[in-house]
């Protein structure tokens, strides 16, 4: 069986229904680099690599990310993200589903997590993290020291960057390799996806268009 490390697909596993309490819009103490404001939006498209040209063609699949309320788990304050998926996912192996679904997320110490501990993003560590455990091996990520310039459909962004990759149940490192993109104060802005044995991605995930809340 072909082992795919799309490892959105490993994130995107950990959605949660959620509600919405009175605690307040903003991720208290947080430089709310991750853009944790309600009311905040973002649409994605997907793109898939044609052949083995440097062309991908739109998936026409969309992912439209609103933060639509908070929710407290533990004392902690966790901010509600509803993503609306439409298209046609059926070739798209790391598109969710269509329909609708919830996930809870905050800033901990510069890392977005859930509400379960589980680490999306970190933003100021650049040590490796774990995300998740399977049978064929474990998927971790990393911060990269520097910044990135990356130009999407919805503009052009100085970038935050994190590998993710899989370390394998005999000890070897995957060949490929994700690259997961943030931009301070705007939020997710691109993702790059490979498959485990193949260095060169073959997925996209693009900002297409997003609105902040003042």
């Amino acid at each position: 069986m072909l082992r795919i490390s799309c490892f959105l697909v490993v994130l995107l596993c950990m959605f949660t229904s959620c509600k919405d309490d009175d605690a307040t819009d903003d991720q208290s103490g947080s430089e709310n680099f991750y853009a944790l404001k309600i009311g905040n939006t973002w649409t994605y498209n997907y793109f898939y690599r044609i052949g083995d040209s440097d062309d991908f063609e739109n998936l026409n699949v969309t992912e439209k990310v609103e933060i639509t309320g908070t929710t407290t788990e533990n004392t902690e304050t966790y901010f509600v993200f509803t993503t609306t998926t439409t298209g046609d996912t059926t070739h798209c192996p790391l598109c969710p589903d269509e329909g609708v679904t919830n996930r809870k997320l905050r800033d901990s110490l510069g890392f977005l997590v859930d509400e379960i501990g589980a680490i999306y993003f970190s933003r100021e560590s650049v040590s490796d993290y774990l995300i998740s455990e399977n049978e064929w091996g474990n998927v971790y990520g990393v911060l990269q020291p520097e910044n990135f310039s990356i130009e999407v459909p919805a503009g052009q962004f100085s970038c935050l960057n994190n590998e993710v990759y899989a370390i394998l149940d005999d000890g070897t490192s995957s060949q490929g390799r994700d690259e997961i993109y943030y931009s301070d104060g705007i939020g997710y802005i691109f993702r790059k996806s490979s498959t485990v044995n193949n260095p060169q991605h073959m997925w996209e995930k693009r900002l297409m268009s997003y609105e902040l809340v003042e």
